[in-house]
This record gives C-alpha cells, sequence and structure tokens, in this order.
C-alpha cells in the first residue's frame, strides 16, 4: 500500500484488535469520544467511570504528603485539571453510594492543596498545613 492509499478493515476484527489496541494507548481519551458520540454507549460509559475514578484514586493515594497529578506532587492548575475530572466522574456516578468517599475526598483535598501549593509557608508539609487549618488531613464530616 502505498501513501494515501485507503482500506476497508472489517468490523470484527475492528473490534477485535484494533480498537483494544488503539484504546490501551488512549484509552480516557477514546472513551470520552465514544460516550460523546453516543451517550447510550454503556460499555464505554462504564469504562470511563472506572478509568476517571483509578486516576482520581491515584491522585489521593499519598495523603497525607499531598496530592500527585502522575507522578508528582499536583501544580495549582493540574489541581483545577483534577477537580474538572471529579465533576466529569460525579456527572455519572450521580447518587451511586459506592463513590461517594472518593468524591469526598477529592472536594476537600483538590482545593485545599491548590491553596497550599499558592500560599503555603515555605518548609511546611500539607500534612502540617492541614492540621494548621484544623482539618487533620481528612475533609470534615
Amino acid at each position: 500500500m502505498g501513501d494515501g492509499d485507503d482500506f476497508a478493515i472489517r468490523m470484527p476484527l475492528f473490534e477485535r484488535a484494533v480498537f483494544p489496541a488503539l484504546l490501551s494507548g488512549y484509552h480516557d481519551g477514546l472513551l470520552r469520544a465514544a460516550v460523546r458520540q453516543n451517550p447510550n454507549d454503556h460499555a464505554s460509559r462504564r469504562r470511563l467511570v472506572v478509568c476517571l475514578a483509578g486516576h482520581l484514586r491515584h491522585s489521593l493515594h499519598e495523603l497525607p504528603a499531598g496530592v500527585l497529578y502522575g507522578m508528582d506532587g499536583a501544580t495549582p492548575d493540574q489541581c483545577l485539571e483534577l477537580e474538572g475530572e471529579l465533576e466529569e466522574l460525579c456527572e455519572m456516578v450521580a447518587g451511586r453510594p459506592d463513590y461517594r468517599e472518593l468524591v469526598e475526598q477529592c472536594r476537600f483535598h483538590f482545593p485545599a492543596y491548590r491553596d497550599f501549593t499558592q500560599g503555603g509557608e515555605v518548609g511546611m508539609s500539607y500534612e502540617n498545613y492541614l492540621k494548621r487549618r484544623g482539618a487533620g488531613g481528612c475533609p470534615p464530616g
């Protein structure tokens, strides 16, 4: 095949091989596109919820040391991105109790960590910042 040549891929091959390979590399972006394209695609919606929840859980797994974005501490702008992902997740899991604790933790820590990174005292840890605020590292309630 030369440059610009078109070729057809049969649907069974696409569904069993091509799409899963693409999905493994661009998982959340492809899932978002699939859900946008077909809001009734429940399988993609479920996978996107799992993907978003996993990403949000990962961002909190180093608490009380801080909020992560990837492998590093989140910047204020990245905290805003995480809050956007949280809202996306909330729209998809509205009323589901199995995500309540994750949502509460994220709603507390993303803005708190953003505030900490913007105005925390030099040398103060996030854990001590929370203690100073009287939060003790946990959301109220």
